[in-house]
């Protein structure tokens, strides 16, 4: 299968910024186990590596997508851009009906995009810009969130290269959501469906100039970059995720002037990838040309996508 590379998709002018890795030895092989949440571990996890060194690289190269954003390819690329003209005045204290009219209208365009069997949004987020805070307050706000999984309160925009979950992170948070009958029938039947999880990501209020989010090139990566890394995701559930380590063949790519009227999509999980992208490693950045006090905000739908294969 011949495939159009990002890098030759890339047509604006890049830039340069730092990304947040971690600094741990990997642990693909499942030997290291990691956690990382503000909530104690619970004791199954008492062995964990907690708090797993970071570091943040600097001058990192940033190629612009602008002018090819319509050319990308889920299936090629593992992210796409859609032009999604739906007037957006929804915020963090929005009404709950309007959210939920939002995410009911994404969940019948990507079911139809996708040509798939089920859709459903399982998590939702919205983001904003807090580059002013203090570790202690941000880690304040992520406690708070993980203790009472409130929508309500946005979370910062995040600084950690990272994948929204690992496969087998995927498979239990679905089941958390799927019905026993539904896992049997789905989750339990590789051979007959292909189970994906997409994130739907744009800008609310304005486009996002100063923390745009960075998108790692899966085909620059590879399986030692990967560290599994555990945290809760409320206080019963324990989510497991990829934080990436840095390799200097990594390339990294980004939308600027990112508008409501666009959507992101971009794969975390995907059950029966074969030559395509596994996932998107992402996190937002400072873009040096664009002051740090500008007010990003964001919403994030986390979608589980189910098709059959024969269709």
């Amino acid at each position: 299968m011949t495939r159009t590379r990002l890098s030759e998709l890339a047509r604006g002018p890049p830039t340069t910024a730092s990304f947040q890795f971690i600094d741990s030895p990997p642990n693909h092989d499942g030997n290291l186990l990691y956690y990382a949440g503000v909530l104690a571990p619970e004791a199954q996890f008492s062995d964990a590596k907690l708090n797993p060194a970071k570091k943040t690289v600097y001058d990192v190269p940033v190629k612009d997508l602008r002018g090819s954003e319509l050319f990308l390819s889920l299936e090629d690329h593992g992210l796409q851009f859609l032009p999604f003209p739906y007037h957006l005045s929804l915020r963090v204290d929005s009404d709950k009906q309007e959210i939920l009219s939002y995410i009911n209208s994404i969940n019948i365009m990507v079911k139809k995009l996708l040509k798939a069997e089920l859709v459903f949004t399982f998590d939702y987020k919205f983001r904003r810009n807090m580059n002013y805070m203090g570790e202690s307050d941000f880690n304040q706000i992520l406690k708070d969130l993980a203790l009472t999984n409130d929508r309500s309160i946005a979370d910062p925009a995040s600084f950690m290269t990272h994948v929204d979950a690992t496969p087998a992170g995927a498979m239990r948070r679905l089941r958390r959501y799927l019905s026993d009958k539904e896992s049997k029938e789905y989750l339990d039947h590789p051979e007959r469906y292909r189970i994906r999880i997409i994130n739907v990501w744009r800008p609310i209020e304005r486009a996002v100039f100063d923390r745009p989010l960075g998108l790692l090139d899966y085909f620059s990566t590879v399986p030692e970059d990967y560290v599994k890394v555990q945290f809760h995701t409320s206080t019963e559930n324990v989510g497991e995720v990829y934080w990436l380590r840095y390799n200097k063949n990594q390339q990294w790519y980004y939308i600027n002037s990112h508008t409501p009227e666009e959507l992101l999509v971009f794969l975390n999980y995907d059950s029966d990838y074969g030559d395509g992208p596994k996932c998107i490693p992402h996190c937002s950045f400072q873009h040096p040309d664009y002051p740090e006090s500008s007010d990003r905000q964001s919403l994030e739908l986390r979608i589980a996508v189910i098709s059959r294969k024969d269709e």
